[in-house]
């Protein structure tokens, strides 16, 4: 299985001599010569140029060029390679822009397109498609991903990705095993024994609605053959090879077979209250709607080649009611994304901070919580750090409970993912708002926790939709996961290559579509330098924007972030500001650091410099904390503060050795 963002991990042990690539010498550059410019306007797309030195050839010799195009090529058809010795060399005749042009309008494309949507939403599938050429039934759990991947393929909405509302999609039935002890199924074909099991289930309803109306009102005799496996109705159903992600929430639905496993497994009288021949009767129309509707997906007759073959269908084509017609985030998500009464949506929300905004919840000290949110979990500055944006993301789902079945406001009930319930009118009391007369609820998506004019407020999941559709963090997030994707997690980001690969998505976004902006993006990234490395450095950056001259300059990593929010001030030593954070110099130990004095004109030690700088990041007081009186986005500051402190971390390692 291949690990997120790993497609450099098939190359990192070519036992061949590297490319002669000199990454100072790369810089992202507008490119003209777009042979295809119906799909990029090559005005508007900057593709990274990553030539080697003194004008010399990018490839030494035919035989890493040859490297590079395989590497390229699998990874922009979705783990497909080339397709023999004819293509390498109609390849081979192309320079790598053309090469990379060529890949972003094959239709196989489209497969890594499909597969990054996964991964940007936390699948690690790592091959959208099964070895016969059908795709993996994990795909139609992520139904975003597969209308982003879609449009993609069409120039649409690529941005349909943050759409988590959606019509499902279905693949074709799956293979079904023959029942070994029944002599109606051994040795029978695929389309025979799904025919064999629709004729059991109506020989098994017809038996039910008999003894019903011979015994209107025996709930426990009903029950007692309702649930009997080899007397339930719906067991040959499910066996037909519809997949699991579709079948799962029919199960559940209460106008399906749901309002009567209810009021068998539950049996409480208020579950029992209705007239169990019609319920039962309502099942019986609905199935036969679920059977005609799903035989269509029969293969050989439906059998996506590519990924704009993929049909939706409406969950009520399944005999699905309307509250379970659309998807709610994607299916593996209302699986793994468990809540119960005592974690009030945590996990859930942490899911959206990591996935869509790049924010891995570390733990910096914020302002006091003060008078707000006493006596919640939470109110500890330590435990604040994180649950300041954690919890107020949380309240998003508070309508939400088991598998994100909705709560029942008729009944004031919410179920959870452990089996417990509670009275839903109480429960979401815990996000009212009280320390704020202009808002009811305490959530949303909190950028700065004393700061309210910076952050995005809402009271329900359609609310989290438009922000994450319109947040800036979620656009340099889906940037930062391209780069991740194509290269690996650990490899180094300039923060200043993400910054510009950002503003070149949203204005290709903007002059074009949101498609174009993906493409144009995906292909910076593959001709960059960083992607052309047999066997990169993980700490070191290959890709930096244009115009940057990092000599003399603080790392890469945070350079543009200290840039962006320090150098204003701290730009030069003097009585008044004792550190410039523009000058990365070589101490007498052989490290570096910052120009930092004491009040004698001493220079600090590297642990003293990044000891101050640390605790001036995460002070919880505003005349100490820095930037001083300006905003610093959450994505910064983290990257700021993970920083300083890997920088004393591995400053304490070494003095143990």
């Amino acid at each position: 299985m291949k690990k997120p963002g790993g497609f450099s991990q098939y190359y990192s042990r070519i036992s061949l001599v590297a490319l002669t690539i000199v990454a100072a010498s790369c810089s992202t550059q507008f490119v003209d010569d777009l042979p295809n410019p119906d799909v990029v306007k090559a005005k508007y797309v900057p593709m990274n140029a990553c030539e080697s030195p003194e004008g010399k050839p990018f490839f030494p010799d035919d035989w890493q060029k040859k490297i590079w195009i395989e590497k390229t090529v699998k990874a922009m058809r979705g783990g497909q390679g080339v397709r023999g010795k004819a293509e390498l060399s109609e390849f081979m005749r192309l320079n790598r822009r053309q090469v990379v042009q060529k890949l972003l309008n094959d239709p196989f494309f489209a497969d890594t397109v499909l597969d990054f949507n996964m991964y940007f939403l936390g699948s690690k599938l790592g091959a959208v498609r099964n070895k016969d050429g059908s795709f993996s039934n994990e795909v139609i759990g992520f139904p975003s991903a597969v209308a982003s991947a879609q449009n993609t393929v069409k120039n649409g909405d690529y941005l349909q990705l943050l759409k988590l509302h959606q019509p499902s999609f279905i693949l074709p039935l799956g293979e079904v095993t023959a029942d070994k002890e029944d002599p109606n199924e051994v040795g029978k074909s695929q389309q025979e024994i799904r025919r064999v099991r629709i004729k059991e289930y109506r020989a098994r309803m017809q038996k039910l609605l008999d003894w019903v109306q011979a015994n209107p009102n025996d709930w426990d005799g009903f029950c007692k053959k309702f649930t009997d496996g080899k007397q339930d109705p719906n067991g040959p159903l499910q066996g037909l090879g519809l997949h699991f992600y579709l079948s799962f929430d029919l199960f559940f639905d209460p106008d399906f077979f749901g309002k009567l496993y209810n009021g068998c497994f539950d049996g409480k009288p208020e579950n029992r209250n209705f007239a169990i021949l019609d319920a039962l009767k309502a099942a019986q129309a609905k199935s036969e709607l679920h059977i005609k509707n799903i035989m269509e997906f029969e293969p050989p007759a439906y059998f996506p080649a590519t990924v704009d073959q993929i049909r939706k269908i409406d969950m009520k084509d399944l005999g699905a009611s309307s509250k379970y017609r659309q998807t709610m985030f994607t299916f593996p998500a209302k699986v793994t994304l468990t809540n119960s009464s005592t974690n009030y949506n945590r996990k859930r929300a942490s899911y959206i901070l990591k996935r869509f905004f790049c924010d891995d919840l570390t733990p910096i000290n914020v302002e006091s919580p003060g008078d707000h949110g006493q006596k919640k979990h939470g109110d500890d500055p330590s435990c604040f750090a994180c649950h300041y944006k954690l919890d107020p993301m949380a309240g998003f789902f508070k309508d939400q409970g088991s598998f994100f079945t909705p709560a029942d406001l008729e009944k004031d009930e919410l179920f959870f993912d452990d089996g417990a319930k509670v009275k839903y009118s109480n429960y979401e009391k815990e996000w009212l708002e009280t320390g704020s007369k202009d808002r009811k609820w305490r959530i949303g998506y909190i950028r700065a926790a004393g700061e309210s004019k910076h952050n995005e407020y809402g009271e329900n999941l359609d609310d989290l939709f438009r922000i994450i559709g319109e947040a800036p963090e979620v656009r340099q997030c889906l940037v930062r996961r391209v780069f991740q994707y194509f290269n690996t997690e650990d490899q180094i980001l300039d923060a200043g290559y993400l910054d510009y690969l950002t503003q070149q998505f949203n204005t290709i976004a903007k002059k074009k579509n949101s498609s174009v902006a993906f493409k144009s993006v995906v292909g910076s990234v593959v001709l960059g330098c960083t992607f052309a490395q047999t066997d990169p450095v993980a700490d070191r950056c290959y890709d930096s924007a244009p115009g940057v001259d990092s000599k003399g300059s603080p790392p890469c990593k945070v350079n543009f972030l200290l840039q962006k929010n320090c150098v204003t001030c701290h730009n030069v030593v003097s009585d008044e500001n004792p550190l410039d954070l523009t000058k990365w110099i070589s101490m007498p130990d052989g490290s570096s650091s910052f120009h930092h004095v004491d009040a004698t004109g001493k220079q600090y030690s590297r642990n003293q410099t990044f000891e101050m700088i640390s605790d001036r990041l995460s002070s919880p007081d505003p005349e100490l904390r820095m930037p001083k009186h300006r905003y610093m986005t959450p994505g910064d500051l983290n990257e700021l503060y993970t920083w300083s402190n890997s920088v004393l971390k591995q400053a304490a390692k070494e003095a143990r050795k």
